[in-house]
């Protein structure tokens, strides 16, 4: 087990480069896991622990930039500008996003646009069953 876990449920922090922004406030990131954000902030002031906000995390990869926007609490920040965040809702609308980051980036794979958006259903609408007209029983 990681040295980084605190306890053999939590989800494993990865040093993922991506970029943060909270209320304004800029951030690097320094690690991210599927419930946890740990960034630097650039300059500023304190957010206040036990706040929720809007959090725009940017992944900058070699062609594009994916942006999530989920929301998040602040978990602990200090006078240095470290700061922990916590998904507040870690199943939402960013979960799919961010684990195929998290996936590629441990199986040592590309993040590419196809693999981000692509789509495996029904090319065309199924077709609609025919009733027949002039006969009514």
């Amino acid at each position: 087990m990681p040295v980084d876990f605190g306890y053999d449920d939590e989800h494993p922090l990865l040093k993922v480069p991506f970029s943060l922004t909270v209320a304004g406030q800029r951030y690097t990131g320094e690690s991210i896991s599927l419930m946890q954000i740990h960034a630097q902030a650039d300059e500023g002031r304190m957010l206040g622990n036990g706040t929720r906000h809007i959090a725009i995390i940017n992944f900058t990869f070699e062609s594009f930039i994916l942006t999530l926007r989920p929301e998040i609490t602040v978990i602990s920040e200090d006078v240095q500008g470290k700061s922990v965040f916590q998904f507040t809702n870690p199943t939402g609308d960013h979960l799919p996003q961010l684990r195929y980051i998290l996936n590629s980036h441990i199986g040592g794979g590309f993040v590419t646009p196809d693999g981000m958006i692509s789509y495996t259903g029904p090319t065309r609408p199924p077709n609609q069953k025919v009733r027949p007209r002039g006969i009514h029983l």
